[in-house]
């Protein structure tokens, strides 16, 4: 029972946390690239879509306004339900006076009028895109909602525009993306004009976006105060920078609208997620806000690396694209292709994908990241968060009480067999148990029903039981 006890006291020490990541890759490595029941469509922006003429003259330093709406349109033509444009669009403030900054706002205004006309052509088409933020330079103040050109669309649409913050966390240890954050709560202006005043929203990430549309074929049901909520109707106040006034003091910060986002998960998936300043004392059904919402009790938060923010990623990048082989004649429920193969043909696709995914590969988009399964693009690790929350949702480990009389019964079935045979045959049989059917057994759990059965605990315990009982067994033969 001391090693059970020492074990869980060491559950945060690095290495350990690298052996429970290990334990649930290698099963990622395993089942990589087999089909899933969610149908995807990307269109990569590769280096020679980017480097070509049609694409913006070539190497743009803006994204192209054109080619996105041509891919657009014709994806809502050939029948895609909901396209996701992982591309910025921030546009400039009203303030902006040059020729320059004043040609760009025409682009963007043109380029909002014709989405504008084409989401009016296809009123059963939903589009995502993808929200940025600006860091706070006082300490007073919150993260801001950086602009967008299709904002205007958001709440002139709300049941079709939907603004997303495809947000993850990067592992301190070796860098690596495996868990998302399923909201952002920022602040948004209500009044460029006005110095330092704005109000609390909160942006859900694509992942919940596409769950709730699934959930519902007409209003989908998502967290509230989004953009689409009236400015009139202002939920919380917040500070900007070079706010006037110490808003912050009023007692209203971001801890309510994390409140608000964390509610909304508990109630949809039935399982607590604890972010920011939602934790896990808060998930209760009739549960009212009673956060402490003075400036000095905003530091304590939940930094988001558990298991329900875990990625159970399936599709990798390397091993199949870098090679040159068509992705969808090895996983079937995928269709990967280059934007610029689309840019003369009609779209037709059987199935029919559930999203389409429009995003950049080429390496001048900085959009590269390191994950379990290898270095992919920003539209591969969307895909497999989409994948991840569709088909399993927020991942849970057993029953607590379940998982501590497992470890247990593990421990005096391992004291047994020490005593009972000899080490070679007992770490044989440990071995293929462990290692071969409970392993299997926690894979096909976590694939099916979202619950990891980690097995580190139990191995990390008969090892040290092991090293006890032949300590005592040298103890016991000098003292014979």
């Amino acid at each position: 029972m001391a090693a059970l006890v020492s074990i869980l006291l060491a559950l945060s020490v690095p290495f350990v946390i690298q052996m429970k990541n290990m334990a649930l890759e290698v099963g990622m490595n395993l089942w990589a690239d087999r089909p899933s029941k969610t149908q995807f469509l990307f269109i990569d922006v590769d280096d020679e879509t980017y480097r070509n003429e049609w694409w913006g003259g070539g190497e743009p330093r803006v994204n192209p306004r054109k080619p996105i709406t041509e891919l657009l349109e014709k994806l809502f033509e050939a029948g895609v339900p909901i396209v996701m444009l992982d591309f910025n669009f921030d546009t400039l403030t009203e303030s902006s006076v040059s020729e320059l900054e004043k040609t760009l706002h025409k682009q963007d205004e043109a380029f909002r009028d014709r989405v504008k006309v084409i989401l009016q052509n296809h009123p059963d088409r939903r589009l995502l895109y993808v929200k940025s933020f600006q860091k706070p330079l006082q300490s007073n103040t919150f993260q801001v909602l950086r602009p967008s050109a299709l904002d205007e669309l958001a709440t002139y649409f709300p049941e079709q525009v939907f603004p997303v913050a495809p947000n993850f966390v990067v592992s301190p240890q070796d860098r690596q993306i495996r868990y998302w954050r399923l909201w952002e709560s920022a602040c948004q202006v209500l009044d460029p004009k006005k110095d330092g005043k704005g109000r609390w929203v909160v942006v859900p990430s694509p992942q919940l976006v596409l769950y709730a549309l699934s959930r519902s074929s007409n209003k989908p049901d998502l967290p509230p105060w989004g953009l689409a909520t009236s400015k009139e109707l202002i939920t919380a106040t917040c500070a900007v920078d070079n706010s006037l006034t110490a808003v912050r003091e009023q007692g209203e910060n971001s801890a309510r609208a994390d409140y608000q986002a964390g509610q909304w998960v508990w109630k949809t998936f039935g399982e607590c997620y604890e972010q920011d300043l939602f934790s896990s004392d808060q998930c209760v059904n009739n549960t009212e806000f009673n956060k402490d919402t003075s400036p000095w009790a905003v530091d304590s938060y939940s930094r988001g690396e558990n298991l329900g923010n875990r990625i159970l990623y399936r599709y990798s990048y390397s091993d199949i694209i870098q090679r040159g082989d068509n992705i969808d004649k090895i996983v079937p429920t995928v269709i990967f292709e280059k934007a610029l193969n689309f840019k003369d043909k009609n779209l037709t696709f059987e199935p029919m994908p559930f999203v389409a995914i429009l995003g950049a590969s080429y390496e001048d988009s900085r959009d590269w990241h390191h994950t379990p399964l290898g270095k992919m693009p920003g539209i591969m690790i969307l895909a497999n968060a989409i994948d991840t929350m569709q088909n399993t949702g927020l991942l849970v480990p057993p029953n607590p009480w379940v998982n501590a009389v497992f470890v247990v019964i593990m421990l005096v079935l391992v004291s047994f067999l020490f005593a009972a045979l000899p080490q070679f045959w007992v770490s044989t049989l440990l071995l293929v148990t462990i290692a071969i059917a409970l392993y299997s057994f926690s894979l096909w759990l976590v694939q099916e029903h979202g619950i990891w059965l980690d097995l580190t605990i139990p191995i990390m315990a008969i090892y040290l039981n092991m090293q006890i009982f032949r300590r005592r067994q040298g103890v016991h033969g000098v003292s014979s």
